[in-house]
């Protein structure tokens, strides 16, 4: 069965190359005219249904808030005023970047840094800090600075 197809393919190549050559651009030419409206999604999003209301809640919890093109300055100085002075125009030109930067925020928030941190830790990173903190020796403590 197989090679009476392979016969005909070969007599039909043989016979009429005009033609095959036409059929196969042709071909080449349809594929390539739909292949314009070809879309690359390069995200898992792109996997889940259309229209799906927890899709589109998905996708605009990330578009309100991009977490992963964050950028931190750190800007240190002795003198707190000069310290103030240089965030408050960092914080002034970042803003003036409005092409390329959605937000600044200036600043760290203590209070809610030490009342929720450890919201914000592994469960391995709390039991480290947790077995460091309860031995009486400096050592565990010091251990676990350097894993850090």
């Amino acid at each position: 069965m197989l090679k009476k197809i392979l016969k005909k393919n070969v007599d039909l190549v043989l016979k009429r190359p005009k033609t095959v050559i036409m059929i196969a651009l042709l071909i080449t030419v349809v594929t390539g005219i739909l292949a314009t409206n070809l879309d690359i999604e390069l995200n898992w999003v792109a996997l889940a249904p259309k229209g799906n209301p927890a899709v589109e809640e998905y996708e605009q919890i990330i578009e309100d808030f991009p977490t992963l093109n964050n950028i931190i300055v750190v800007i240190e100085s002795e003198d707190r005023g000069d310290l103030l002075n240089v965030a408050n125009e960092v914080e002034v030109e970042m803003k003036n970047l409005d092409k390329y930067v959605m937000s600044v925020s200036k600043g760290l928030d203590q209070d809610f840094s030490l009342n929720y941190g450890l919201l914000y830790s592994s469960d391995e990173e709390i039991d480290m800090m947790g077995a460091a903190f309860l031995d009486p020796n400096l050592n565990s403590f010091y251990n676990l600075l350097n894993l850090t």
